[in-house]
């Protein structure tokens, strides 16, 4: 009957020193980052990195959870802009996601899911993508070859 987190009390040493790296420039509106159990709807979402641009520059952070969007986590001040060059690079720890912007901006969201169970990366929106690759902690994203990406909308 749904799909079970699978994030228990005993479930937080079991991921950590994934590494997620990405390399673009985003364009007018925003784009989103997804962390994702499957490619069908409404598959959870463990974690979405969602910078803004309307008003204040902002990111929005978040979990989708058997359908069901938790409490979203809002970053201002954010050093994104239209247009500029961005690195990203998501670590997994035990407690949850790091995520640097830059090399410098380091913001950090806790699991609301078990990571081990993602299985695919989706990024869309307005951004122009260069590159996109992943490594480490002996998960199921190692048996893919880093892929770079040549624009939005992409599922790895």
């Amino acid at each position: 009957m749904g799909e079970d987190s699978g994030l228990g009390a005993s479930d937080e040493h079991r991921v950590s020193n994934q590494l997620v790296r990405t390399r673009g420039f985003p364009l007018v509106l925003g784009f989103r980052v997804k962390f994702i159990y499957g490619q069908y709807e409404g598959a959870n979402v463990a974690l979405l990195f969602n910078p803004r641009f309307e008003g204040s520059p902002h990111i929005i952070f978040n979990s989708l959870v058997e359908r069901k969007w938790g409490q979203e986590e809002r970053k201002e001040n954010i050093p994104l802009r239209k247009g500029k060059s961005f690195t990203l690079r998501f670590t997994t720890t035990t407690k949850g996601y790091e995520v640097t912007l830059n090399e410098r901006h380091h913001y950090e969201f806790r699991h609301r899911l078990a990571p081990e169970r993602v299985r695919f990366l989706e990024v869309d929106g307005d951004v122009k993508l260069e590159a996109v690759s992943w490594e480490g902690g002996g998960s199921y994203w190692n048996r893919f070859p880093p892929v770079p990406s040549w624009g939005a909308s992409c599922v790895y």
